[in-house]
């Protein structure tokens, strides 16, 4: 049986329904495997005993093929079965198995929990007519569930990554197909070629070109016949901060045609010896790590890290690597879940700054836009934000003038144990959720961390199942494990002392770097004992790896308290190149527990500022530097043209002129957010809030100076064209139109007589009793004074 004529039917089947629908996109082979199937012309996953075929790139790594598609599967030579194939053994995201369950519901099957691999059985064994039925029955309906789940990233080709493909089927078939013997009946997936290309920053500016471009070029000195069209590449930089800073994929093989892209960047007038001689090959970037490079030194750190072979020896341009290889190294890329990790939202009050947080939040911690995240139902967001935080991923605290470091950071707090009062250092919100980041970022890495974790935890969980303390032997004797918290372990002495405690993120450290424990005083023996018996402890199931998660600190009112008395010594940990695992990574021993602490890379902090209180000019400048701002402004677009039953209040123009006056008599950051006015459905709601919450805000805003506030809501006597002075009576004449009324008070009728050093006439101001509809109206109208004029004149 010739089974390249199955791969070359299904090939030309969808490239007629390419024709046919100009966006859609299938996935071929796209590496050369040890077998030589791709070379034989065998287009799609699979050997002799299945053909695999999907429009979709995600792939299971638990099935090693894609999650959805078309199979064939044989039987000596013969077409046992076609189905549709739906596999998702490996996921462990709920949103996505919500998906894969819609996918089975679309294509006629019912999920079943804790199930995750389907065959939907085709009763035909004709495979255009099966696979067609596939393309325009099945397709569009997933097609359409992938965008309802916004999953489009993680399943459709771009136009890019289709091309690449096609361009090496081509290739492949202009070099003509190489016969193959008949195929092993198994199902290993294929063999990548995986490489390193180095650059030399003192003959050019790798960086520069490796940030500017996406589409690069590349000298081959070796493995010229071996590098070809698909193949993925890590491009290196040599020198002090040798490492890998971008990652690619081969689109033309090596050749002497491909000329150098970018002769300005040889340094000092060297230049390229891109003689007719000279052979590249081009690639497209598909990763920059220019900013946030994967450092030699942390490569060499790993007990894999010294069989690399750029590591050990580096000398030359192109070095071979395996898929392992590959993955080891990328495993060890900490990408920020956002760029900015330090974020503080501000503005007026009522623009909803806290009520953004929950979208800022879900943004960073699912991966999905504000934008899309706006258009869900916002009490399921709530419920995946309380979910999230109930977790420990999320934590919220507001700051105000008696906040301090001990409440942030850590300090001392009583404890009465029997009646006894004794103190204990507990950790404060920041230094809690930093851990708990800092567990998830540690669990992600691979290899000593991850053992590190398990027998620990092993070890904790040990503790709390025996009755009595754990016994940990030393050179000496032994000591007793009797308690551990997150951050400590509390151990008795052979003496019965209790004195001293150890640290967990100490231990932490020794374990990985045991040489470190060399520096260590008086407590080494302990760390010592503690660090042999867990690796002597066995793991019975390590588990899969921790996948890394994205933690979110919210703080609201940042500015309101006193930033260098909470942060300490901290404000500068914060930034992004310091933390954990980054470039400067800086650590600092804290006063109370002494022990050293960082802040991990995948914790992001959230403040939110009312710039009423105070403005940003006046903002703590170590804070200011550190944060990026992002401004919340009032939006009276969200505000309707009429109120609750089509009553004729503009609470849109209401808000906005409000803030054009505010504005011109004070500044901008003293303006009012839709939010007051965002629920408000009925005249009395609208009263209750201008006279409860709009008034007193301008009173605090204008420090009680009546005749603005006056201007600003259009009860001035000038905006009624009214000349003369203000009335002797509240309530009455124009008075009955006003938010602020105001009358004249004569000094004689107040005192009964005339001083000479006091004015003769006063005004006095009362906030009205009701609010006519043209209180409302004449904010934004004009034309309503005089409709209110001639009201007064028939009265």
């Amino acid at each position: 049986m010739n089974f390249q004529k199955y791969h070359e039917n299904i090939l030309e089947i969808l490239l007629e329904q390419r024709k046919n629908k100009a966006d859609f996109t299938f996935t071929t082979r796209t590496m050369m495997d040890s077998k030589g199937r791709f070379k034989a012309g065998y287009w799609f996953r699979g050997n002799a005993s299945y053909i695999f075929v999907s429009p979709y790139k995600k792939s299971d790594w638990k099935s090693k093929t894609q999650t959805i598609g078309y199979e064939i599967e044989f039987k000596d030579g013969e077409i046992k079965s076609i189905h549709i194939d739906i596999v998702f053994g490996s996921e462990d995201n709920k949103k996505h198995k919500d998906f894969y369950y819609k996918v089975l519901e679309a294509c006629g099957e019912q999920g079943v929990e804790g199930k995750n691999y389907y065959k939907i059985l085709f009763q035909s064994k004709d495979l255009k007519k099966t696979l067609n039925l596939f393309l325009t029955d099945y397709i569009p309906k997933i097609d359409e569930l992938i965008k309802e789940f916004h999953l489009e990233d993680d399943f459709f080709l771009s136009p890019e990554e289709f091309q690449v493909q096609q361009k090496k089927v081509q290739e492949i078939k202009t070099n003509g197909l190489i016969p193959l013997n008949e195929l092993e009946d198994d199902r290993t997936d294929e063999e990548s070629s995986y490489w390193i290309f180095q650059g030399n920053p003192q003959l050019f500016d790798v960086e520069t070109y490796l940030d500017s471009k996406n589409s690069i070029t590349w000298k081959v000195s070796r493995y010229q016949n071996e590098i070809t069209v698909g193949d993925i590449v890590l491009l290196w930089k040599s020198g002090e901060n040798a490492g890998v800073y971008a990652e690619g994929i081969v689109t033309d093989a090596p050749s002497k045609h491909i000329k150098d892209d970018a002769p300005e960047l040889w340094i000092d007038g060297k230049a390229s010896d891109d003689t007719a001689t000279t052979i590249k090959c081009a690639i497209n970037l598909t990763k920059h790590f220019v900013f946030n490079p994967i450092l030699r030194k942390k490569i060499q750190a790993e007990e894999w890290g010294k069989d690399i072979s750029i590591i050990k020896n580096s000398q030359g341009t192109n070095f071979k690597i395996t898929a392992q290889n590959y993955h080891s190294i990328l495993s060890l890329f900490v990408e920020p879940f956002d760029k900015d990790m330090n974020i503080i939202l501000y503005g007026p009050p009522g623009t909803g700054k806290t009520y953004n947080t929950l979208y800022k939040t879900l943004e960073i911690i699912e991966g999905i836009s504000i934008d899309k995240l706006k258009d869900l139902n916002r009490s399921e967001l709530q419920k995946r934000f309380d979910k999230y935080k109930a977790e420990g991923q999320i934590s919220f605290t507001t700051f105000h003038q008696t906040f301090s470091y001990e409440d942030f950071i850590e300090g001392i707090k009583p404890l009465s144990i029997g009646g006894d009062i004794s103190y204990d250092i507990e950790p404060g919100i920041f230094q809690t959720i930093a851990t708990a980041a800092e567990t998830n970022w540690r669990d992600s890495l691979n290899s000593m961390e991850k053992d590190f974790t398990t027998v620990w935890k092993s070890l904790t969980e040990s503790l709390e199942s025996e009755e009595e303390a754990i016994i940990i032997p030393t050179t000496q004797g032994q000591f007793k494990i009797y308690e551990v918290t997150q951050k400590t372990i509390r151990f008795e002495k052979q003496n019965r002392s209790r004195r001293h405690t150890l640290s967990v993120n100490s231990l932490r450290r020794y374990f990985r770097n045991p040489e470190e424990l060399e520096t260590l005083g008086g407590l080494k023996t302990y760390y010592k004992a503690l660090i042999v018996h867990l690796k002597t402890k066995k793991i019975a199931n390590p588990g899969l790896q921790e996948k890394l998660k994205p933690y979110v600190l919210i703080i609201d009112e940042i500015n309101r308290g006193n930033i260098s008395k909470i942060f300490g010594e901290l404000i500068t940990l914060i930034e992004s190149d310091k933390r954990l695992g980054m470039e400067n990574e800086i650590t600092v021993t804290l006063p109370y527990s002494k022990e050293l602490f960082g802040v991990p890379p995948n914790l992001v902090i959230i403040g939110t500022m009312n710039t009423a209180d105070r403005s940003i000019a006046l903002m703590d400048t170590a804070l200011r530097r550190r944060f990026t701002f992002i401004e919340i402004i009032p939006q009276p677009e969200l505000l309707g043209e009429f109120l609750g039953n089509n009553l004729p209040i503009n609470l849109n123009s209401i808000l906005t002129v409000i803030n054009q006056r505010i504005e011109y008599l004070y500044d901008r950051d003293h303006t009012i957010g839709h939010a007051y006015l965002l629920n408000v459905y009925s005249k009395e709601e609208l009263d209750n809030v201008m006279k409860n919450k709009i008034i007193p805000l301008l009173q605090e805003y204008f420090y009680d100076d009546w005749e603005k506030i006056q201007i600003i809501l259009g009860d001035h006597y000038k905006q009624f064209s009214n000349d003369s002075a203000d009335s002797t009576d509240f309530d009455s004449g124009i008075n009955k139109y006003r938010f602020i009324q105001s009358r004249s008070v004569n000094e004689v009728t107040v005192l009964g007589f005339n001083h000479d050093e006091i004015d003769d006439n006063q005004t006095e101001y009362k906030i009205g009793v009701d609010f006519d509809i043209f209180c409302y109206q004449k904010i934004y109208k004009k034309a309503v004074y005089q409709e209110i004029s001639k009201k007064l004149l028939n009265e």
